[in-house]
């Protein structure tokens, strides 16, 4: 009897800890509209940073900025354009801009 109980609970977990899974993978996935949304929202900032570099050759964080440019354009490229957003954006604030996308 015991045995039977363990084996139940055994098979019921696993059952849930699939159903769970598979829910939070669904999440995840980005849907095509998202994905287009954000690569828009990237090329955007992106425009802005390189039209924002000709007036921040003296800016303080320049260094820092463009690294943010090509960490947040490298992500941007591979499918991660909510991380490249953000980047960018920072980038942008740090050569004293505000991001319009």
């Amino acid at each position: 009897m015991n045995m039977r109980i363990a084996l139940l609970a055994l098979a019921g977990s696993a059952a849930l800890s699939t159903a769970a899974l598979a829910a939070a993978t669904a999440q995840k996935q980005n849907h095509p509209a998202d994905r287009e949304e954000m690569a828009s929202r990237c090329a955007i900032l992106e425009s802005q940073f390189q039209d924002a570099l000709g007036d921040a050759r003296q800016n303080a964080n320049l260094d820092q900025a463009k690294s943010l440019d090509s960490q947040g354009t490298s992500e941007c490229r591979s499918n991660e354009g909510d991380v490249g957003v953000i980047k960018l954006d920072q980038a942008l604030m740090d050569l004293g801009k505000k991001p319009s996308a």
